[in-house]
């Protein structure tokens, strides 16, 4: 095995919060790349590719060992499931 892979055992409710971080990094990621207010630097853009690239690889990762790591889509309203009044 090599030494940058590192093994351990994760709960169900651990990978349903890492398929939402790795989601919600993809997309904030995404965003940035392509907001043309700012000028990225080559490396800054080299950084998103490769943080893209962890990020994708996580996700067939996941799917692989028959975890679906899609997130229910959010309709209007749902968030009266989760706040009070």
């Amino acid at each position: 095995m090599s030494e940058n892979v590192i093994q351990f055992t994760l709960e169900k409710d651990e990978l349903r919060f890492i398929a939402l971080a790795v989601a919600t990094a993809l997309e904030n990621i995404a965003e940035a790349r392509l907001d043309k207010d700012v000028k990225w630097t080559d490396q800054s853009l080299k950084d998103f590719d490769d943080m893209s690239k962890a990020g994708k690889s996580i996700v067939l990762k996941l799917i692989n060992i028959g975890f679906d790591p899609s997130l229910p889509s959010y309709q209007p309203g749902d968030e009266k499931e989760f706040i009070k009044p």
